[in-house]
């Protein structure tokens, strides 16, 4: 058929097929569908003309008015040939009538085929389509073409003869496609005289839907804009993209009558501007202030012009282009109607709401119940921002009906989640307008631990520590069960908060040592005593007392807060009660996903992956440090990115993957860190770590240093804290520096003693093996390993068996020295540390070993949620479906899948299962 136009090569080749068929004598009909700018109207006249050369080709073009001519599109055709409709042919369909045209064209087709090409055809006139049904039956066996152009966004055909024409042996749909990427690439690169970049390719074909019209549109406006087809004009692609949208709409609009505006105007006032349910034509209807039966119509309309599919605005730009192009003054009286409409009919007080939000002064009493009912539901499903929005709106209104304090304690929860400080913004006022020291005390702890949020602990501690003084003097020496438990939770909080920076560690010490420990019969005693056993475990001098008020906090599961868990969980981390530690922190981890809590997750997966990596799940704990930063990302503010992130570092730098270390280290960044007392010791010792790694020694051992000069100043002697002092005494080994590492590690390991958990005392022997050479540092290094077997730490085991190997290996022992090293090289693959396989394969070989070149186990190098994700893949689950059993997004189980492919060196998921292990009884692989 010759050059067909670009993107439509399949189509074209079907319409060969067609016309080969005519060309046997074998009549067709082909319905040519598509959408507004699907370019219907240029597959037809670009038919036409290839046909021309053997064919008697006859068009003709519907318009609206078309349907109500009788006959019309017939006489259309047939004009060329000096057809004039006789009086038979008036208003009737005798036999006459319809044989009249019908000899005319049987005439023609004896001489050479013929192809009616009718563009627009669901314009098309009843009586034509009856004749085209008469026509088609009488000449099934003769070489005829008919060609019906079809917008697909009108309704299906009720008119029973077109229903018999589509259904006929000789009838085919052509559906006209959007244009795919390929195509797009090749309208970019004969718009440009050149290629674009796949980027600038995508967002072409992103912004315009595969729509040819739209695409010719934005790529002239980029040419004249003087935009080159690469990604350094992004952001200005977009925004011409959004515009030619907008005027591509707007020009539709203007072409279509005044009810049809009228219903367009309601419907994108009342559509929600999300993913949500159509309004509804009743509420369109009523809207528009027309009866149902016209808006019906109208709606009609709007889809033949490619305006609305489904009820609803095709694009977010049409919907934005019908509101500007009316007045301005009339859409908060429509808004204001239509939330009445809306909220009169039952619907969500959310999408009530969304149409009160842009809403200028006071609020009705009504309009104040739909917001509120609207905040809660927003929490409910976990969307704390948009529950801020519906309160914030409630508190500018202003008026009687609205407290402004308690407005503001209710909009600073929700605030909190997603901009603490704004939240605080509005929790000091309201402070300040509350009398009462019980009331004050109760609105003390939402500042404190907004203040954690908000980096701004300081503040936090002293609202804290005068609601309490004001308390204590309020309530006595003999408080009620409800006094009792409300001092417990501002003296926890107080805690809690007080802990948090250098500056004010020391008075909170001081003030944890004159609070007795509570039973731990109520929420507040709890969390009250997660914080004095997380205080404790720092010290590094009690265990038993700091496991013991540990083990009380987590006691019930039922009604204990989310920080009393957190804070327990660190004194039991400490302890190497990691067991415990895990499943108390599967209790935050498992709600939190449910109601995507980003912030209690975040914290809780990266608390877990800490614990993790004690025991030496390498692989499981980056897993966890990965989802942690995820989720801190998923807040706006990213204001709880720091800890997790900087787990993540730990973890990858442990992991083998320095590259991405630093990548977490970057983002785990945040002003004044050196005055936090939790995160930056951690911080300093990925630093640390990596450096080592990478080869600066010097570089290594200062930023330990620093670690340890941190964790001085801000009293924190527990050995098993970032313990950064096992690396720093052997890199001073390395440098020479024996004597000084030999201080380090005597100091460190009485610590270690003090503390008397197994793991600690085990770093402490290898610190001290490590300071010493030749028989000693055997000795030494062997109890290490003998006492660290009885802990759960798995890669400190490892190490520790990687030390005595070298220490074997420098004194002669080769035997022994690869016995060590094997089983070092064995730990480190199941730990999944291949920072630590590496050196110990060296090692491995100088000893004599056989070489071990390949690492770990392909499946050994899986992270535990390539892992997991590997696994729901292999048994043939969607991406999507695999986002949503594991709370992540698709695009992070696109990340998973590509880097299992790429570790596993197979092309794709079908090749996942002949390589992964069989699952074990519990679905997980082994």
């Amino acid at each position: 058929m010759g050059p067909v136009i670009v993107g439509r090569e399949r189509e074209f080749d079907q319409l060969a097929a067609h016309t080969d068929h005519v060309r046997a004598g074998l009549a067709r009909l082909v319905v040519v569908t598509g959408a507004a700018g699907t370019g219907r109207t240029v597959v037809l006249d670009t038919l036409r003309r290839r046909l021309a050369a053997d064919f008697t080709v006859l068009r003709a073009a519907c318009r609206p008015s078309s349907a109500t001519r009788h006959r019309g599109t017939v006489h259309a055709l047939l004009a060329p040939l000096g057809h004039h409709p006789g009086p038979a042919d008036a208003g009737d369909d005798t036999h006459e009538a319809l044989h009249a045209p019908y000899r005319r064209v049987s005439q023609l087709m004896r001489h050479r085929p013929l192809a009616l090409v009718i563009d627009d055809a669901q314009w098309c006139d009843a009586a034509s389509l009856r004749w085209l049904d008469f026509l088609l039956r009488r000449t099934t066996r003769g070489p005829l073409l008919v060609v019906l152009g079809w917008h697909d966004a009108v309704r299906a055909p009720a008119d029973p003869v077109l229903t018999r024409l589509l259904r006929g042996p000789g009838a085919a749909g052509l559906p006209l496609p959007p244009l795919t990427e390929p195509a797009v690439a090749e309208l970019v690169r004969e718009a440009f005289d050149g290629p674009g970049t796949p980027s600038f390719v995508r967002r072409c074909h992103d912004l315009t839907g595969g729509n040819p019209a739209l695409l010719r549109r934005l790529l002239d406006e980029l040419h004249t804009a003087g935009i080159t087809p690469d990604d350094r004009d992004a952001h200005r692609v977009t925004e011409l993209g959004a515009e030619v949208r907008r005027r591509s709409a707007l020009i539709r609009l203007d072409t279509l009558p005044d009810h049809v505006r009228v219903v367009a105007r309601a419907l994108a006032v009342l559509e929600d501007p999300g993913p949500g349910a159509t309004p509804g034509i009743g509420l369109v209807a009523a809207l528009a202030g027309v009866p149902e039966h016209v808006a019906s119509h109208a709606m009609t309309a709007l889809a033949r012009a490619g305006l609305v599919t489904g009820g609803r605005f095709t694009h977010t730009t049409g919907r934005l282009a019908v509101l500007t192009a009316h007045p301005a003054d009339e859409l908060p009286r429509l808004r204001d109607r239509a939330a009445r409409l809306l909220n009169d009919a039952g619907r969500p007080a959310e999408e009530v709401a969304l149409r009160l939000l842009e809403r200028n002064g006071p609020l009705e009493p009504w309009m104040t119940g739909v917001f509120r009912e609207a905040a809660d539901a927003a929490r409910r499903r976990g969307a704390p921002e948009d529950a801020a929005s519906y309160l914030a709106r409630v508190l500018a209104a202003g008026g009687p009906l609205t407290p402004p304090v308690q407005l503001r304690i209710e909009l600073a929860r929700p605030l909190a989640q997603v901009d603490p400080a704004a939240a605080l913004a509005h929790l000091a006022p309201a402070l300040a307008g509350t009398t009462g020291a019980r009331d004050r005390a109760s609105l003390a702890v939402q500042v404190g631990l907004t203040a954690v949020s908000a980096q701004r602990a300081p503040e936090g501690t002293r609202v804290l520590a005068d609601a309490r003084a004001e308390l204590i003097a309020a309530v006595g020496d003999n408080p009620g069960p409800t006094d009792r438990e409300l001092r417990a939770q501002v003296e926890s909080t107080l805690l809690l908060t007080g802990i948090q920076e250098a500056s004010t560690l020391a008075e909170t010490r001081a003030l944890a040592r004159s609070i007795p420990a509570p039973p731990g019969r109520t929420p507040g005693e709890r969390q009250l005593l997660g914080v004095l056993a997380a205080l404790d475990a720092g010290g590094g001098t009690d265990l038993p007392r700091s496991l013991d008020l540990a083990e009380r906090a987590v006691r019930v599961p039922e009604g204990t807060g989310d920080w009393a868990l957190v804070s327990a969980t660190f004194a039991l981390h400490l302890a190497d009660e990691l067991p415990t530690a895990l499943t108390v922190l599967d209790r935050l981890t498992d709600p939190a996903r449910r109601r995507t809590h980003s912030g209690t997750l975040s914290v809780a997966l990266a608390n877990r992956a800490h614990v993790l990596f004690a025991a030496g799940r390498v692989r499981d704990a980056v897993a966890d440090a990965r989802d942690a930063a995820e989720a801190a990302a998923r807040n706006p503010r990213r204001t709880r990115a720091a800890w997790p992130n900087t787990m993540l570092a730990v973890t990858l730098v442990a992991h083998g993957d320095l590259p991405g270390a630093e990548r977490a280290l970057l983002l785990a960044r945040r002003p004044g860190a050196d005055r936090v007392v939790w995160n930056h010791p951690y911080h300093l010792l990925a630093r640390g770590r990596a450096r080592w790694q990478s080869g600066d020694t010097e570089g290594a051992l200062h930023h330990l240093r620093r670690c340890g000069d941190h964790l001085d100043r801000t009293g924190i002697t527990n050995p098993l804290f970032a313990t950064w002092w096992v690396d720093a005494t052997a890199i001073l080994v390395e440098l020479g520096r024996r004597t000084e590492a030999g201080e380090l590690a005597h100091r460190q390991h009485e610590r270690a003693l003090r503390w008397g958990a197994p793991r600690a005392i085990g770093l402490g022997l290898t610190a001290l093996g490590l300071a010493e050479s030749g028989r000693r540092a055997v000795a030494l290094l062997s109890d290490a390993v003998d006492l660290l077997a009885t802990s759960p730490a798995r890669l400190c085991l490892a190490n520790a068996r990687f030390r005595l190997g070298e220490a074997l290996l420098r004194v002669g022992r080769n035997r022994q020295a690869r016995e060590h090293l094997r089983a070092a090289l064995d730990l480190s693959t199941q730990c999944g540390s291949q920072a630590l396989f590496l050196a110990a394969s060296r090692r491995h070989a100088a000893a004599g070993g056989r070489r071990r070149s390949t690492g770990p186990a392909a499946v050994d190098l899986l992270t535990g949620a390539e892992r997991r994700v590997a696994a729901l893949a292999s048994a043939g689950h969607t991406n999507r479906e695999i986002a949503d059993a594991l709370f992540v997004t698709v695009r992070t189980v696109e990340v998973h899948l590509t880097n299992t492919y790429r570790k596993l060196d197979v092309p794709g998921r079908a090749a996942l299962r002949a390589v992964l292990p069989e699952p074990d009884p519990t679905g997980q692989h082994r």
